[in-house]
């Protein structure tokens, strides 16, 4: 964990690919119960966004912001891949984080991120990744496998967290990458979530990222291939009423 920790302000300092998912919102306010916001980031981390509705929109940068919490803990290693919860709460906003730094990506989900403002209460859920992007698609056919993190976008166990497998395969003869997630459990009830596999088949990669789909319409994904070999890959994806982000290495 220490090592995931060392690396962390590394790997954000020099990241110059970030997706970041929809953001789902409710307040205590019966004028504005439930929102989603849509965030468009470019190469330097500077990200719009915006209220889709009204067209509201905000500028920030990202590197006034980092995912690195207290109260970090490992919970699990698998495929390579070491994943660390944080906790918030202490005199701020309450919030729950599940992700982790490899070498050249990280990836975090944030759910049950709660603060007042004007008296009116607001959580918020969503998903990041960022990384040190190749820029250039792999030459051969390779495999990654790794992890994903997650929670439902709606429904009485929004917030809940969720955690599965991913695989994402790329195929060089027609640049095109598959990628399951498979195996989701639901951690708060230590069961398998009532979804348990998504797909996204031959998605498109140029220039080493990778997206398919609609940004807000539900079904999306959005990722990128990192490291000097390629032997990292990171993204955020959003399907069945699941908002997630995952990360894994080159077999």
């Amino acid at each position: 964990m220490a090592a995931q920790t060392t690396r962390a302000e590394g790997i954000e300092a020099r990241a110059d690919a970030r997706g970041i998912s929809t953001i789902y919102g409710e307040t205590s306010s019966s004028a504005l119960p439930t929102f989603t916001l849509e965030a468009d980031c470019d190469d330097s981390n500077i990200c719009t966004i915006t209220e889709p509705t009204t067209g509201l929109s905000e500028t920030i940068d990202l590197a006034d912001f980092s995912v690195i919490v207290d109260h970090d803990r490992a919970v699990l290693t698998k495929h390579g891949v070491t994943l660390l919860e944080g906790r918030g709460g202490d005199g701020g906003p309450d919030y729950r984080i599940y992700g982790t730094w490899m070498d050249h990506a990280g990836f975090a989900v944030e759910t049950g991120a709660s603060g007042q403002v004007n008296g009116v209460t607001i959580t918020l859920r969503g998903a990041q990744a960022f990384g040190d992007a190749a820029e250039s698609n792999p030459a051969a056919d390779a495999t990654w496998r790794g992890l994903m993190v997650g929670t439902p976008t709606r429904g009485a166990r929004r917030d809940n967290l969720l955690q599965g497998d991913v695989e994402l395969t790329f195929t060089a003869a027609d640049n095109m990458v598959d990628a399951t997630f498979s195996d989701i459990k639901d951690l708060d009830r230590n069961a398998p979530h009532t979804v348990t596999e998504v797909r996204f088949m031959n998605v498109p990669v140029t220039d080493g990222g990778y997206t398919d789909g609609t940004r807000g319409s539900g079904t999306w994904i959005e990722g990128a291939f990192g490291g000097p070999n390629h032997e990292e890959t990171a993204g955020v994806f959003e399907q069945q009423d699941i908002v997630g982000a995952y990360g894994a290495k080159k077999e």
